[in-house]
């Protein structure tokens, strides 16, 4: 897993990538009980235990961060598979020339996310703002929801079962509110009306920082579609269309016209004009324009090789799936996003340029946090259970 796909599930927390690589080596040894020894028996209680993080009058408790911790695990564990719970995966080095751990690093990572929660609670309160009733009854149907699914109705039953997290009823109400206050935050700054609007030299910035553009001649070599007598393509049940092998005959001519495209570039032809003559998807003449984050929309290798080219430099890339391309990087052209000609590659590119802004001004307060690092330290993803239910 790579660093660009690790994200929060919510704007409860760091809304974009963590600039550090998790890899392909990202338990549990210890009870919840036992981890939360070390904070105490706060389930019994309503108040959450000793403070462990604080920025101005914003306190994240023991039990929130317990919670945070365990529910931030189970997203994780849900959205990428190459993370496995188990002793020997935790302990792990991220990488051969790396001495972090797989524990330490996302310990890291869920941290941020929490510091997130408790930075957008302190400007919530700072920038005077408040939360409605009818939104507090929104959370109070929701939790009564809960209760009913997963307690049979019972309270008491519910609170027993969040005790294994170290909670309460009471303690997982404000953690929703407070994860509502960085959502109304957002919408504070960037939603309809609100206080910062994106400006063009943000929406500029934003697409040079993150975008490559790049030029593709494909090659189809992977499988050809079933049709009928007719010539009528064929389709599955789902509506999807039919793919069949290619024949012997096709392969041929597959590989040669490949071998032709090789040899042509590599004699410093005009992929351009390579593009018009060769190439069997020609939908996207000016480039094709993508993000890290926005490469899952297409092959997500193809991106991330374009991403490490150098202007104007070429390369073959062959896949078993989709087929032969040569892919050749462009210079990023002024304004792209707002061309109609390159809509298909800038969809929600505003909401983008908006959640960049709003975790870099999140994250610029992460140095003025107070952190209690023996308490901080006392729970770990390693030892926590996941919380796949309670959130």
């Amino acid at each position: 897993m790579s660093d660009d796909k690790i994200y929060s599930g919510d704007r409860a927390a760091v809304r974009h990538p963590q600039n550090e690589k998790i890899g392909v080596y990202m338990k549990k040894i210890v009870s919840l009980i036992a981890a939360l020894a070390l904070l105490f028996a706060v389930s019994c209680s309503s108040g959450g235990g000793k403070t462990v993080m604080s920025l101005g009058n914003a306190k994240i408790d023991e039990a929130t961060y317990a919670y945070w911790m365990s529910t931030y695990k189970a997203r994780y564990l849900r959205t990428y598979t190459d993370i496995k719970d188990t002793a020997s995966y935790w302990n792990e080095k991220i990488s051969d020339s790396s001495e972090k751990t797989n524990e330490e690093l996302v310990n890291g990572l869920i941290r941020d996310n929490i510091r997130s929660n408790l930075v957008a609670m302190s400007l919530y309160a700072e920038n005077g703002l408040t939360m409605s009733d009818s939104m507090k009854d929104k959370i109070d149907s929701y939790i009564d929801s809960l209760v009913e699914e997963l307690a049979d109705g019972s309270r008491k039953t519910m609170n027993a079962n969040l005790a294994e997290f170290g909670i309460n009823l009471n303690i997982l109400r404000t953690v929703f509110i407070n994860e509502q206050k960085s959502s109304d935050l957002f919408d504070y700054y960037y939603g309809d009306n609100g206080k910062t609007p994106v400006t063009d030299s943000e929406r500029e910035a934003y697409y040079e920082e993150n975008y490559v553009r790049f030029y593709q001649i494909n090659v189809n070599d992977a499988y050809a579609y079933a049709e009928d007598s007719d010539g009528t393509y064929q389709k599955n049940e789902d509506g999807s269309y039919k793919k069949r092998s290619l024949t012997d005959k096709e392969k041929a001519e597959k590989a040669e016209k490949i071998a032709q495209i090789e040899k042509k570039l590599s004699d410093g032809a005009d992929f351009s004009g390579l593009y018009e003559e060769y190439s069997e998807n020609t939908d996207y003449p000016g480039g094709y324009y993508f993000s890290l984050t926005s490469a899952g929309d297409y092959i997500a290798d193809i991106v991330t090789k374009a991403f490490s080219l150098e202007e104007g430099e070429w390369m073959k890339y062959t896949s078993d799936t989709y087929g032969t391309f040569f892919i050749k990087r462009a210079a990023l052209d002024d304004g792209a996003y707002s061309a109609e000609a390159n809509a298909d590659f800038f969809d929600d590119f505003d909401a983008s340029v908006a959640d960049d802004l709003y975790n870099k001004m999140i994250t610029s307060h992460f140095g003025e946090i107070s952190v209690d690092e023996e308490r901080l330290n006392a729970v770990s993803v390693k030892d926590c259970k996941a919380n796949y239910y309670y959130d």
